[in-house]
């Protein structure tokens, strides 16, 4: 699992954002990713459980729940300003429609990519 988290990690470019996260995620790399980075790793890891909380801030952060253990791929959002990201708010929920289903495939594919040794340059991501 470890792998395709960095791997995830590694493919989150801003062109996955919403324009109203990109202030923030200049601040903070990993702010405005939680959606996609979770539903990719659901998708390598159906076992997974896909849940949403409301933060501090009034926004919504989704991660992933295992029986035993939160796996948040973007808690450094949190955790970097010393704040606790909200697990224990979280409740399981279902995927998002509209463009997200979209972003989830861009980076899956990027994903796909980097874990078969084939990965390219940027210029793909922004096509």
């Amino acid at each position: 699992m470890r792998e395709v988290i960095e791997a995830i990690k590694n493919n989150l470019t801003t062109d996955l954002l919403a324009k109203t996260w990109l202030s923030r995620n200049a601040v903070q790399n990993m702010a405005g990713h939680c959606y996609h980075a979770s539903c990719v790793l659901q998708n390598y890891y159906p076992e997974l459980e896909l849940h949403r909380a409301v933060d501090d801030e009034g926004e919504y952060h989704w991660f992933c729940k295992s029986k035993d253990d939160f796996i948040d791929i973007t808690e450094e959002q949190y955790t970097a300003r010393g704040l606790i990201p909200p697990w224990h708010k979280g409740k399981r929920t279902a995927r998002l429609g509209w463009a997200y289903p979209k972003k989830v495939e861009k980076l899956h594919e990027r994903v796909e990519r980097e874990l078969s040794g084939n990965k390219t340059t940027l210029e793909v991501f922004y096509e």
